[in-house]
């Protein structure tokens, strides 16, 4: 069962908010696509809808605000730790 939003989101778009959520730059470089890479991607939720009645709330942004303050409240404080030593 695949779990997720059910619509694509570019690559592009996905950086640019992430970019933006983490007040930093990414640093891109842009290579040739692989021949076997896909254009387009998304998770098909249509099976998680019939069984589970699972239904997307979360927008892109949101969810990875969430992401970066919990990532930031328990690995980094780990990451500063381990440096200190």
């Amino acid at each position: 069962i695949n779990l997720g939003r059910g619509e694509p989101v570019s690559l592009k778009n996905f950086i640019h908010t992430l970019e933006d959520v983490m007040h930093k730059k990414a640093n891109i470089e842009v290579v040739k696509k692989p021949h076997t890479d896909v254009d387009a991607t998304h998770a098909d939720i249509v099976k998680a809808k019939a069984l589970l009645g699972y239904f997307p709330r979360v927008q892109l942004r949101d969810g990875l605000e969430k992401m970066y303050s919990w990532y930031q409240s328990k690995y980094i404080p780990i990451i500063r730790e381990l440096y200190e030593e």
